[in-house]
Formats: C-alpha cells, structure tokens, sequence
C-alpha cells in the first residue's frame, strides 16, 4: 500500500462534536446556521467512529484531486494523507484548526457508507463520505483550544479545499500546521481534545 504523506485542508461547517446533530450541537458558518435544522451534511457526523473508523465528509459532491495529494495518474484514491479540517468561528471571527485526520485514505469520489453506520441525513439517505482514517490518528480540538492558526488571508483555497503548496519553510501552510500537530500530539493532553466515541 503506497503512502503519500501528502497533506490537505478542507473547510466545513462549525459544530462542537461532530456526533450529529442535536439542540445543543447544530452546525454554524459564519456566525449563523448553515441550513435549516433539518437540513445537513454528512461533515456532522465526522467525528463518530463506526468500527474503529472516522468516515469524514466534506459536505459537499465535489471531487478531490487526489493526483494534487500524491495518488498515481487515474488513481480514484490515495493513502496516508494529513487532513486537517477547519470551521469558521463567529466569535474568534477566522478560520480554525478544529481537528484532523493524520493518515487517511482520501477518495476522489464520495463512497457510500454502511446503512447501519448512524449517519442518517433528514431525508433518509446515508451520509457519503470521501475520507477514512482509524481513530487512533485523529484529533478533534475542544472548543476552548481551537485558534486560527492558518493565515487564511494569504492561502490559495479552491473552493473548500486547500491543497499541498510549493511554497518553502513558513511560508508553506503545511510546515505551520505540522508544528502544531508535533506540539499538540506531544503527550496527548486530554487538556486540548474531545475525547472520541
């Protein structure tokens, strides 16, 4: 199995556990509700395990350009990606680290989940999701400890995705975050992470 250990940042919606939704945890984008209540998706569930396993979703129909994160030409998925998801908080008015995925497989395509994976959408459907990734290598932030740590301002974001950047040292978004993630793995601090279930 080849191992790219290429990295990608993709935007969705805030929430405080990425469990689903619920009255105390629906999810937010600028300031506000994304959608109606009884309209998401499948980013809310995230951060729910299914078999060991964190199915990640962006949300969206779009495709990944897994050429862009390493995976050979044609290939319709790659291996050992860094995914780092990052949600807008009204109150800190930026862009946020809220948690990652430290070696997923990334699909060009959304892949259809198990019916009996917990994540059903308002209209019946099984959320899809385009990432997979074992629990044991992800981490999502507590709301007190998300921080905007990406200088939105000056990243070249093609829609909701930032991808890997030529750009050397400081300058390279991925330099800054793996800092952080050497930073904040170091020990595990139960202080920085939910703990997921």
């Amino acid at each position: 199995m080849p191992m790219f250990a290429s990295s990608i940042a993709i935007r969705i919606p805030w929430m405080k556990l990425y469990r689903g939704v619920s009255v105390l945890d629906a999810p937010t984008k600028d300031g506000s509700f994304t959608a109606k209540p009884d309209s998401f998706g499948g980013y809310v569930f995230n951060f729910m395990p299914y078999q060991g396993v964190l199915l990640g979703s962006t949300g969206l129909d779009s495709e990944i350009d897994v050429e862009r994160l390493g995976a050979p030409k044609g290939a319709d998925q790659c291996y050992g990606v860094r995914v780092f998801w990052v949600a807008y908080s009204a109150q800190l008015d930026d862009w946020s680290i809220i948690g990652w995925y430290l070696d997923a497989r990334v699909y060009k395509y959304p892949q259809t989940a198990d019916a009996n994976s917990g994540r059903k959408l308002p209209d019946g459907s099984i959320a899809k999701f385009q990432i997979k990734a074992e629990m044991s290598v992800c981490d999502l932030f507590k709301e007190s400890m998300r921080f905007p740590y990406l200088n939105n301002e000056r990243l070249a974001w093609e829609g909701n995705f930032l991808y890997p950047s030529s750009k050397s040292g400081p300058d390279n978004w991925e330099y800054n975050v793996l800092k952080l993630v050497q930073d904040r793995r170091l020990g595990r601090s139960s202080q920085y992470y939910e703990t997921i279930r």
